[in-house]
């Protein structure tokens, strides 16, 4: 097995880190020439800022030149970057980053158009899972908690505790982080 020296880590971590800045600047700026080339080419330009597409591509570029910027007035150690959750916000809508994508991959567009077009019926499921959270997440908190306060499961002390236990028992197979211990609380969840 190989070993690293041990100034190996303190050494690689800021290449790196300045490596992912470099690489980040770089796509940003050929997004945003991309971006700017077709706004110059586009027939109608109120339509070109109109279109969906569109949108996520400036609202992928955006926190980038807004986080530069924040670090030029704010410097990159000071005490109101480091206590700025906008600009956190803001790093973590790269994720746009992906729903950029679904201009050149075929699948992404055929789920956005799935999506689209089954707009009410994805609406109808949410309603439905809002409902048996509410429903059976308040039940699992009486059966596993409300009933016997001395001995009751702590992890479901209070109701958005349950409602958690709801959640990803019924989109998933669970994580087993929470899970009921008392007879009434396991039938509920066999229910």
């Amino acid at each position: 097995m190989f070993l690293f020296p041990s100034n190996f880590l303190s050494v690689f971590f800021p290449i790196t880190a300045h490596l992912s800045r470099i690489i980040e600047a770089v796509c940003i700026g050929w997004f945003t020439a991309e971006c700017i080339v077709r706004f110059i080419v586009s027939r109608d330009k109120c339509e070109f800022v109109r279109r969906p597409l569109n949108i996520i591509d400036l609202l992928a570029i955006t926190p980038y030149y807004i986080s530069v910027t924040m670090t030029v007035l704010t410097g990159e150690n000071s005490q109101l970057q480091r206590a700025g959750v906008t600009l956190r916000v803001l790093r973590m809508m790269r994720i746009f980053w992906v729903i950029k994508l679904a201009r050149h991959f075929l699948g992404l567009q055929t789920l956005g158009l799935t999506l689209r077009r089954c707009y009410r019926e994805m609406v109808m499921l949410l309603v439905f899972i809002c409902v048996a959270m509410a429903i059976f997440g308040a039940l699992a908190q009486l059966l596993e908690h409300g009933l016997d306060l001395e001995s009751g499961n702590e992890e479901y002390a209070s109701i958005p505790a349950a409602c958690w236990w709801v959640i990803i028992s019924m989109t998933t197979v669970g994580y087993g982080d929470m899970y009921p211990i008392t007879v009434p609380g396991r039938v509920l969840g066999g229910l």
